[in-house]
């Protein structure tokens, strides 16, 4: 029977508290304005002195937040979390308002702390790839619009900031740059008899023009007088039974009538043409020189 009594006591306490709580709740939401009022006026009349205790009491503050702050860890982390969330665009828009308050402190404090803010953001992204690549490609897919619009009012300075970004890229890696390109080039013309074959004609008719010191003008395949792979074809047809593109070397590409013949320009160009093109055993073609045959 006692039990039973001080368990109704205990739910009347646990009901009257909760109540306390709603109606402390509403009170406040019924006069905040009023509380807010009455909070400004004691700060101004007490400042000196709210001042005074600070500065007295500085290293006890300092200890006990620290302290605090270990304590309640986690419940501060929610909180602000929370703060954050409620207050999402009221932070966006103070954020943006004080960039463009302090613009110039801005862009002083990045020329000064440059290496420092490249080196935290290379190490973030290392830290975060995916997370970093994934909200980027949520955010291009969610603004599509807004990017498009961007780029059209910014074209020209973007257009000069990739040429500028791109030429100190070059200039930074260029033998990384070189080393790659060479390495992509000899495994293409080893594994790509189309890619040899372009190789091929380009560097050859680079070659005829330099010797006689003439300026080339148009491309190779121009020249040609039709597209690599018709060339290419064309000079397969004429393939004898052993020959083929991995064998390359021991026979060679021929101009039927050698660009060394040509006196002018103008003699020579209509000889790059593909059909004046012939697959010759190496030694023979060495043999025959500039030589028609």
């Amino acid at each position: 029977m006692v039990y039973a009594r001080w368990g109704i006591i205990l739910i009347k306490i646990m009901m009257n508290k909760e109540k306390k709580k709603e109606y402390n709740k509403q009170w406040y939401q019924d006069n905040k304005e009023r509380i807010s009022e009455k909070g400004k006026q004691y700060y101004q009349d007490n400042k000196e002195k709210k001042k005074q205790y600070r500065l007295d009491n500085k290293e006890k503050r300092k200890a006990y937040d620290k302290q605090y702050r270990l304590d309640n860890k986690e419940r501060i982390s929610e909180q602000k979390k929370q703060w954050r969330l409620d207050n999402k665009e009221r932070i966006s828009e103070q954020k943006k308002q004080w960039r463009l308050d302090n613009k110039e402190y801005n862009k002083q404090w990045y020329q000064d702390n440059k290496e420092r803010i490249s080196e935290k953001k290379k190490q973030y992204y290392q830290d975060n790839k995916e997370r970093v690549l994934e909200y980027a490609k949520q955010w291009r897919l969610d603004n599509k619009e807004k990017r498009k619009q961007y780029y059209l009012d910014n074209k020209e300075r973007i257009s000069e900031q990739k040429k500028e970004y791109n030429k100190q890229w070059y200039q930074d890696n260029k033998e990384k740059k070189n080393a790659y390109s060479k390495q992509y080039q000899k495994e293409q013309y080893n594994s790509d008899p189309l890619f040899k074959f372009k190789t091929i004609c380009r560097s050859r008719t680079r070659e005829a023009f330099k010797q006689k010191s003439w300026r080339k003008n148009g491309g190779t395949e121009k020249l040609l007088g039709c597209d690599y792979e018709t060339a290419m074809n064309h000079i397969e047809k004429q393939f004898e039974p052993w020959m083929n593109w991995d064998n390359h070397g021991e026979w060679e590409i021929d101009h039927i009538i050698p660009l060394a013949s040509a006196n002018t320009k103008e003699e020579m160009i209509p000889l790059f043409n593909y059909k004046n093109l012939q697959p010759l055993l190496a030694e023979d073609n060495r043999r025959k020189s500039a030589k028609i045959l």
